[in-house]
């Protein structure tokens, strides 16, 4: 089956949980939906959790180069009487009744006709985690318990996903498509994760890409291109037409340096203001002030330039 696009890549696959506290950062490569090994150019690795989304970007520079194989993914269903890909037009006297067609990837055939591979799924989906400014937003996204998977740096997608051990306790498939619903330990950490496979070019759920990574192909949703104040430091999204992605020892935002038009809505909540903090002989930039971290938007600091003014930037990646 065709899907709609597909994206290669050859970056890190990271992975930001939802469960308090920041983790370490691992890498490897990532494990075919069938089970079978492979290698890729870049891994997955685990990155920090929250509550707290926006401690997640802080400690996620750690990516390397390994090139361990991931294996023992369970596509298995929790209710099959004959393989899904067992086919027949009747039943036979010493065995339940074989289905008339091939099932679909998520079902299998329980005595002559197809039904979910699985009777309940898991909870959870496979949201985009991210904010509009670049932010994780796990919790809110994905739902306690869950995790946000995504390809950085720079980010260029990504999808909710949760802790598993077989995929019956992943979410079950989106509406739109027929990607396959995968449960593997892609961070090589021995603990398997939930994930829509595209690898043998199912067709992903509406807004979602296939990002090709080596052997393995993941449904993810792209990166939005980012307002002002965006996370450009992170995001492979461009800023706005009058903004540029602003670099400052590994801080950054897309900055207005100019407040001649006017400065673009700030978050809400927050307000923008005309200040020097930048480059106070070219004039007055459009930023968002602070004092303290406190009075900053989700994942961004305050931070203090390099001429002495303090405004709300985002942190390294």
């Amino acid at each position: 089956m065709a899907h709609g696009s597909t994206i290669l890549v050859s970056l890190s696959l990271i992975l930001a949980a939802c469960t308090g506290t920041p983790t370490e950062v691992m890498t490897t490569t990532l494990a075919d939906d069938d089970g079978s090994t492979g290698s890729s150019g870049g891994g997955p690795a685990t990155g920090p959790t929250s509550p707290g989304d926006e401690t997640a970007v802080g400690t996620m520079g750690m990516t390397g180069s390994m090139t361990t194989t991931a294996t023992g993914m369970d596509t298995t269903g929790g209710m099959s009487a004959t393989d899904s890909g067992d086919t027949g037009d009747g039943s036979s006297s010493d065995g339940p009744a074989m289905c008339p067609a091939p099932c679909g990837n998520n079902e299998v055939c329980d005595n002559g006709t197809c039904v979910a591979a699985c009777n309940p799924w898991g909870a959870g989906g496979y949201d985009y985690c991210l904010d509009d400014y670049g932010a994780f937003t796990t919790m809110d996204s994905c739902g306690a318990g869950s995790a946000c998977l995504f390809y950085a740096p720079p980010l260029v997608a990504a999808a909710c996903t949760r802790p598993c051990t077989t995929r019956c306790e992943c979410p079950g498939p989106p509406a739109s498509g027929d990607a396959t619903v995968t449960c593997g330990d892609v961070t090589n950490d021995g603990q398997s994760e939930c994930y829509l496979s595209c690898t043998n070019e199912e067709s992903c759920p509406a807004g979602m890409d296939c990002i090709a990574d080596g052997a393995v192909s993941f449904c993810m949703f792209p990166s939005p291109p980012l307002p002002a104040y965006g996370n450009c430091g992170l995001i492979d999204g461009p800023c706005p037409a009058g903004t540029y992605c602003l670099t400052e020892n590994g801080h950054s935002l897309c900055f207005d340096e100019s407040c001649e038009n006017g400065c673009a809505a700030a978050p809400p909540g927050y307000g923008a203001i005309c200040d020097s903090v930048i480059s106070p002989p070219s004039g007055s930039e459009c930023i968002l002030p602070c004092t303290g971290d406190g009075n900053c938007p989700p994942g961004m600091s305050c931070y203090t330039s390099n001429v002495g003014g303090q405004l709300c930037m985002w942190p390294p990646p």
